[in-house]
């Protein structure tokens, strides 16, 4: 599945759960009710999987299950987390296109930390999904035209 523009997305969102800050959570709250106020069905890990898995098969099988019925993946990356980076190998496994819901942190990241790294993927996977939304929003906009 693509990136849809102009009609609800399911999205599946990439954060951190188990070392998730206050101000994070509020925010990744906060996100994932804007989203959904637009129509969007979001997969939260907070709230659609339960957390008490003494192994994590049972997380990484839901995660997988979501991600699969998912049209895109959100992410609010937090360079080292463990489960973000499995998300991340999902990703690129189901071809899914990927937006940073935190990019500045993110850049601000990278120009302490440059090299290879998990956070420089996730950056060029989200500069390609702004270039494809750009270029939906011109096809739509030249369509609406004629």
């Amino acid at each position: 599945m693509g990136i849809k523009s102009e009609m609800s997305k399911k999205i599946y969102l990439i954060c951190p759960v188990r070392k998730v800050s206050k101000e994070i959570k509020l925010y990744l709250d906060d996100y994932v009710e804007n989203q959904e106020l637009q129509g969007n069905m979001v997969h939260y890990p907070h709230r659609d999987v339960n957390q008490n898995d003494p192994t994590g098969m049972t997380i990484m099988l839901s995660h997988r299950n979501a991600m699969e019925k998912s049209d895109e993946v959100h992410a609010y990356w937090v360079p080292g987390s463990e489960g973000s980076v499995c998300d991340l190998g999902m990703v690129l496994m189901a071809k899914k296109p990927l937006k940073l819901i935190n990019k500045e942190e993110i850049e601000n990241w990278l120009v302490k930390n440059p090299g290879k790294s998990y956070t420089n993927v996730v950056y060029e996977l989200d500069a390609n999904y702004r270039q494809t939304e750009a270029w939906i929003r011109i096809t739509n906009a030249r369509d609406a035209r004629k």
